[in-house]
């Protein structure tokens, strides 16, 4: 991403959900671009940690008397974007929260931090119209915060935008642990500066359907609710960039049980078209 547009000074708030125990619990590989101390403290984004143990973790931010909530799927590999699809959230509420995790490498304080950012050139969405950044801190004896971006629904209802983000040095925090491997078979590197964030508010095919397509065959609306109806999947987890193959094939599984079982009680699921028959991937 081609990022530094402007800076935005931010807020604190108050108070973030236990993410794990302390830094030395990292499992990340690290790689660093620049010098380190014991007493300098590094923010990065950290949408690349999991649970010590389950498949899921859940992030609570106290905002004043309101207590913001996000579960996250068990996530191996580290992320560098998110696509939040609104088509895929039957409620219909008018705003939005996103949390961005951003994690600490130093020792916590006993004092809400604040950190800095930067937003994009090819940021397309406008700050106080289509979002607004709710706080972005590291909270007090804590060793991960977010970025809480607030979104307006209404303004996403007929587009897609891209929010790019990038972390910057100020007198709390440097950012120069700046780099990691998706994974010890993937050398790509992940810089752990930037953030990309995609939402929209109808139905994009995942950009890794190439993958996901082993599982679920040929992509379609009809499929990807009856997945959620059936499965009870959360299709969210069909846009992140490296998507679990075992969760796609349990889900894949059930989705391939469910058409056979209706065709087999002479109710053939067919997609939207009324001829073709609804057909799950190859490799369930």
């Amino acid at each position: 991403m081609n990022l530094i547009d402007r800076k935005k000074y931010l807020f604190s708030f108050l108070g973030a959900a236990f993410f794990f125990s302390s830094c030395h619990e990292d499992k990340l590989d690290l790689y660093a671009g620049g010098e380190f101390s014991n007493q300098t403290s590094h923010i990065y984004f950290s949408l690349q940690r999991w649970a010590a143990s389950g498949i899921n973790y859940t992030l609570n931010y106290p905002i004043g008397e309101q207590i913001y909530t996000q579960k996250w799927q068990r996530i191996v590999a580290p992320q560098d974007s998110i696509t939040k699809s609104y088509a895929l959230d039957p409620s219909g509420t008018a705003r939005d929260t996103v949390y961005i995790p951003v994690s600490l490498m130093g020792s916590p304080v006993n004092r809400d931090r604040t950190f800095e950012y930067a937003t994009g050139e090819e940021t397309t969405a406008e700050e106080g119209r289509d979002f607004r950044v709710i706080a972005a801190s590291i909270p007090a004896n804590e060793v991960v915060g977010a970025i809480l971006v607030e979104i307006e629904r209404e303004a996403i209802k007929d587009a897609t935008f891209v929010i790019d983000f990038m972390l910057l040095t100020n007198e709390e925090f440097q950012t120069n642990y700046t780099t990691i491997k998706r994974s010890s078979s993937d050398t790509t590197q992940v810089d752990l500066r930037e953030f990309r964030l995609r939402v929209s508010d109808f139905l994009e095919v995942p950009k890794r359907w190439s993958i996901l397509r082993r599982f679920f065959g040929d992509f379609s609306r009809k499929k990807f609710y009856l997945l959620r109806d059936v499965a009870h999947a959360n299709l969210n987890e069909l846009y992140v960039d490296s998507p679990s193959l075992i969760l796609m094939n349990s889900w894949g599984g059930i989705l391939k049980r469910y058409l056979a079982e209706q065709k087999e009680a002479g109710n053939t699921i067919y997609e939207d078209d009324g001829v073709t028959e609804m057909k799950s991937g190859q490799n369930v």
